[in-house]
């Protein structure tokens, strides 16, 4: 559990300095924002083999195929 609230730690900083007038390009936000995703699946590679979520389609990816 340590990894998805230390996930959800970085995103939320992430989006703080967005909100203060950071550009999401900008080296420190995508700096975040990539330890977030780090650390989100940290937490999926750690559930039960039948728990785990392919993140990198299910999150990113609709269902028909979109984005």
């Amino acid at each position: 559990m340590y990894a998805l609230r230390h996930a959800a730690d970085l995103l939320e900083h992430a989006s703080s300095l967005i909100a203060q007038g950071a550009e999401i390009s900008d080296p420190e936000v995508m700096s975040y924002f990539r330890w977030g995703i780090m650390k989100a699946l940290e937490f999926n590679n750690a559930l039960p083999e039948h728990l785990r979520g392919d993140l990198s389609r299910d999150c990113f990816v609709d269902r028909t195929g979109g984005r």
